[in-house]
């Protein structure tokens, strides 16, 4: 196996790592799966150090264990309350007279963006250019070999607070591993869930996570819009825990084995017993699923009012649900009712490896992490490097030359 990448998904609810790489043939394979408890970490923020380490370590050792691979480099997510993201533009002059557009004056209108995204407690996560504009003209695609006297980018760039991401880096370097990029889950889950008609034809991602729910527009195979709420699965659990005063780790139990927020389901009434603390508790399942449902509409009220408020939203996109709270009973025909949209589950696509992994949305966001990886490597890079060597060199001069002349 060729290209080793791990993905790893550190959530309010648990760290997961996927190992994986190019298989004989090229395509794109997760070999192990890790799971470990979150813990040092609360809705993406740091907050004891070492917990957090021992948490990663546990679940990387587990998938190194599975797949008999060692983990090297690891792209993992950033998510909370700090990772923001938003539409920037920045230009570069080119000449009075014009002149023809080079990939470093590209390079430098990119760079031009960045610094105007970012400032003294903000970093740069991930950029997608949106268009780009040549003197007056606008929605430019590709601005290379064109003529003009000035280069505008627009870019929708993503930044979270400089201390955060740094954090989460000491994190996964105390742990032994080094980092080769960090980027918010959703990004990932856009390699890692979609098809490209998905892409082309737009398409609204939603992952709902233990802490905190993320979303996404993407339009002509572009990242138009991203946000997220500091809000998921686990806000449910600790609704149920306060409503029917019993411990967290109960009211997680009663959660996953009778929630069902279906419409179907609510018209049953049945009688649910079960064990706290070692006594016996029985209630009603709709009363259980009444709170659920309360909790989760207040969600839903949140990202419709999110989403509505991005010029790219269209109420006629369909929905890809993803995360572990998209596997709560009735959870997606809940979606398609509040948001009268068509709706489906995101599942890891187009990618090697046990089945049953790739079919569990509670593995996507580390799937996806690792597939986002292996997409940037380029299997041939070595047969061709000599021709790509003389090629780059040739234009990097090129370019330097059309700077100056």
């Amino acid at each position: 196996m060729k290209n080793i990448i791990t993905g790893l998904d550190i959530g309010t609810s648990k760290i997961c790592a996927a190992i994986g790489g190019l298989s004989d043939d090229g395509a794109p394979e997760i070999r192990g799966i890790g799971v470990s408890d979150a813990k040092g970490i609360n809705k993406g923020f740091v907050s004891s150090l070492d917990k957090l380490v021992d948490s990663i370590s546990k679940a990387v050792k587990a998938a190194e264990d599975k797949s008999g691979l060692k983990a090297y480099n690891v792209i993992t997510n950033i998510s909370g309350g700090s990772v923001a993201g938003n539409l920037c533009e920045g230009a570069v002059p080119l000449s009075r007279r014009g002149r023809e557009i080079t990939k470093r004056d590209i390079e430098k209108a990119f760079e031009a963006t960045k610094q105007i995204s970012t400032s003294l407690d903000k970093d740069f996560l991930h950029a997608v250019p949106q268009e780009y504009m040549v003197d007056d003209n606008d929605g430019v695609e590709n601005p290379h070999g064109l003529f003009g006297t000035k280069l505008k980018a627009k870019l929708y760039v993503i930044t979270a607070l400089a201390t955060h991401i740094q954090n989460i880096k000491r994190a996964v370097n105390y742990s032994g591993y080094e980092i080769s990029e960090i980027i918010p889950t959703v990004v990932a889950s856009l390699a890692g869930i979609l098809s490209a008609e998905e892409k082309k034809d737009g398409v609204i991602v939603i992952d709902v996570g233990g802490g905190i729910t993320e979303m996404a527009i993407i339009n002509n195979g572009i990242l138009r819009f991203f946000d997220s709420v500091n809000v998921g699965g686990m806000d449910l659990t600790a609704h149920i825990s306060a409503n029917l005063k019993v411990p967290f780790r109960s009211a997680e139990d009663i959660k996953r084995k009778y929630g069902n927020i279906s419409r179907e389901d609510s018209r049953k009434v049945q009688r649910a017993i079960f064990d706290v603390e070692g006594r016996h508790v029985t209630i009603e399942t709709d009363q259980i699923n009444s709170l659920i449902k309360e909790r989760f509409e207040e969600i839903f009220y949140i990202l419709k009012e999110r989403l509505s408020g991005s010029d790219h939203f269209s109420p006629s996109m369909p929905l890809v649900i993803t995360g572990g709270g998209a596997l709560l009973n009735g959870a997606l025909e809940s979606f398609e009712e509040y948001f009268k949209m068509p709706v489906s589950l995101g599942r890891a696509k187009e990618i090697k490896g046990d089945p049953s992994i790739s079919a569990n949305p509670t593995y996507s966001a580390a799937i996806s992490l690792a597939k986002y990886g292996i997409a940037k490597c380029n299997p041939s890079s070595s047969t061709f490097r000599p021709k790509g060597f003389l090629v780059d060199s040739y234009l990097r001069i090129k370019d330097i030359l059309n700077d100056y002349f």
